[in-house]
């Protein structure tokens, strides 16, 4: 795919998800602000600030139709990353704040005896059919657009994000309605399940802004690798102009991403030639071709 019409589809796709991320924002906040559930509520807050890091997604897509420099060799590629790290560092700060919440909230019950007052409405199960409903539904939407663009990562990632943010409601259903029957907790089965969640999630949120700052640590020390290979592509490919390319260390392998521009309109067969030149050099690495 024509990397200007990869970055049209993908912006198409996180366009229509922003749809469901605020169905499911508006719904948690109102009906964990109506209940005084802080499991609801965090599950809305969560929803709304993936809302607005999908926006700032697709700015950041758009800005990477920009042409290559100095300073941006794939466009502006590299402002991902950086986004990225604002996401997940944001994230963190919002979990960290609803398990300290959730602590105290705890302490106070047990040493204090302040009971939490959450209210379990009827229309909590109505709230988590409609959120499940909305939630697979972005499910399979991110799959059709990593099904269709086989080599987009932000596809990928994105299709990950939405299972891991429908587990999420999953699960906080499931904690409550299971803690609310257990008698000695059933008073603060919200707190713990909220605790729970936020634990989890900055287990998750610390690996990956570890693996990030790393990826922005060590992104230079590929770059004689990244002119050696566009040097032999260049030479062994001439039809193609290649614009750049990046390498980033994954687990034992390389994601290895090239930028290029054709000659001519055969573009199926020197994608083919393309990946069997640099997988020959880099065996199991996985290989992104982008053309501009």
């Amino acid at each position: 795919m024509i990397y200007k019409e990869k970055i049209k589809f993908e912006n198409k796709i996180l366009k229509i998800n922003l749809i469901f991320l605020i169905i499911m924002a508006i719904s948690g906040i109102v009906l964990g602000s109506l209940s005084n559930s802080g499991a609801i509520k965090f599950d809305g807050i969560f929803s709304l600030f993936i809302f607005v890091t999908v926006i700032i997604g697709i700015v950041v897509n758009n800005t990477s139709l920009h042409k290559p420099s100095n300073k941006y060799p794939f466009g502006q590629y590299e402002l991902g990353n950086i986004f990225t790290l604002l996401k997940i560092f944001s994230l963190l700060m919002l979990v960290l704040y609803s398990s300290l919440s959730a602590t105290k909230n705890i302490i106070m019950y047990y040493n204090f005896d302040v009971k939490p007052d959450v209210l379990i409405l009827k229309y909590s199960y109505m709230y988590y059919g409609l959120m499940l409903f909305v939630k697979s539904s972005s499910i399979f939407l991110y799959r059709y657009g990593k099904n269709t663009i086989n080599d987009s990562f932000l596809m990928k990632e994105e299709y990950l994000s939405a299972i891991v943010d429908g587990l999420l409601t999953l699960s906080i259903f499931l904690g409550i309605t299971i803690f609310s029957k257990i008698t000695f907790i059933s008073d603060i089965a919200d707190e713990l399940v909220l605790l729970l969640i936020s634990l989890y999630l900055l287990w998750v949120l610390v690996k990956e802004l570890i693996e990030i700052i790393n990826i922005m640590i060590k992104k230079d020390i590929y770059i004689d690798k990244e002119l050696s290979l566009v040097e032999v592509l260049q030479k062994e490919i001439n039809e193609v102009n290649f614009k750049s390319c990046h390498f980033e260390k994954v687990g034992e392998n390389y994601r290895i991403t090239v930028i290029c521009e054709l000659n001519n309109n055969d573009i199926t067969k020197e994608n083919k030639d393309i990946y069997n030149l640099i997988n020959s050099k880099y065996d199991h690495s996985i290989i992104e071709i982008l053309w501009g």
